[in-house]
């Protein structure tokens, strides 16, 4: 409402038709000390939904992790099943547009058996359906990871969704009392409107959409916009 000004109604539940879900949390410290890391296990998995004909999404933590999770996948495909290495991708902030439009249709399509990503997937995009979803770490909040694991299953089939832990406290907290994850409702979504480098990162998205015109600033934007592009 602060943000547009415009009163808002609540739709809180969704009676679309949905298939089962199965949420599990893999912990792979749960003896105290895992035998692989969480990134390992997540290829693992990731592999293993890929082999099984799951169309998969592995959400990483970092830029760096989403690429040596697919790369590396990709790697152990090659040496089994040489057909599916094609059909792995990475996809994170960096890439041409054009390069991610073409890694969104091919996903949409289903010619891609498996992406990687970091939350540049998690909301936003429409990737079609998907069977499995893989969250390699708690993303540090109840919203994001229910954002994540809903990339899964937009359909009526059964979909599946794994947080694997890391050896952090947080993580582990979790894989111990997991029904207090799922006892927590979301965090709320709170917006400084007058945040100058918040402000300036939406005047650049604006700008590369239409230019700016500074008679309207009053109409969308709290401060003056002339001494934000200064700034």
């Amino acid at each position: 409402e602060r943000l547009t000004g415009l009163d808002f109604e609540l739709i809180s539940s969704d009676g679309s038709p949905k298939g089962k879900k199965y949420f599990i949390f893999y912990n792979p410290y749960f003896d105290g000390i895992g035998t692989l890391s969480t990134h390992r296990e997540s290829m693992d998995l990731f592999l293993f939904f890929i082999k099984k004909n799951l169309q998969t999404l592995c959400f990483a933590l970092s830029r760096k992790m989403a690429e040596s999770i697919a790369s590396q996948s990709k790697k152990k495909l090659k040496e089994s099943e040489r057909y599916l290495a094609s059909k792995i991708a990475a996809y994170r902030a960096g890439y041409l547009p054009e390069e991610r439009r073409e890694i969104e249709n091919r996903l949409k399509k289903g010619t891609l058996r498996g992406i990687t990503s970091t939350n540049a997937l998690e909301l936003g995009i429409d990737v079609g359906s998907l069977d499995a979803v893989i969250i390699s770490g708690y993303p540090g909040t109840i919203i994001s990871t229910w954002q994540q694991a809903g990339r899964a299953g937009r359909g009526i089939e059964e979909s599946i969704a794994v947080l694997v832990a890391f050896q952090n406290p947080l993580d582990q907290y979790f894989m111990k009392h997991p029904q207090v994850f799922f006892d927590k409702s979301h965090e709320e979504a709170v917006i400084d409107l007058s945040n100058p480098y918040i402000v300036s990162g939406h005047l650049m998205c604006a700008a590369s959409e239409l230019p700016i015109q500074l008679e309207e600033q009053g109409i969308y934007w709290e401060e003056s916009v002339e001494d934000i592009l200064k700034g």
